[in-house]
């Protein structure tokens, strides 16, 4: 039972390690977030984290800047397709895409 110990606290450092590595963006990995838009751009939008899944845990509470593609979608909740043009500064919404290079 003792051998057992180190063993599991080897896997739980390497997990610890390189999960904020993959958040930070040096990888690529999924993300899903909620939160409320702050701030819009040229094709990009703010958005203050409320919820998320592990790749967005840490930034919770903080803003962060979404970049959109040529194949990124805006549809409401309803499944109505809309433009980026109609996104507004206080819209809640909720993104899923790949966090790749620090690049959401």
């Amino acid at each position: 039972m003792k051998k057992i110990y180190p063993l599991l606290l080897a896997f739980v450092l390497l997990f610890a390690s390189i999960t904020p590595t993959q958040a930070a963006g040096k990888g690529k990995t999924s993300f899903n977030l909620a939160g409320k838009i702050v701030g819009i751009g040229a094709g990009t939008v703010a958005v203050q984290v409320s919820s998320g899944n592990p790749a967005v845990k840490a930034y919770l509470g903080q803003v962060i800047t979404l970049t959109g593609t040529t194949s990124t979608r805006y549809i409401l909740s309803s499944g109505t397709p809309i433009t980026f043009a109609d996104l507004k500064i206080g819209d809640s919404v909720s993104s899923s895409g790949t966090l790749s290079a620090g690049t959401w």
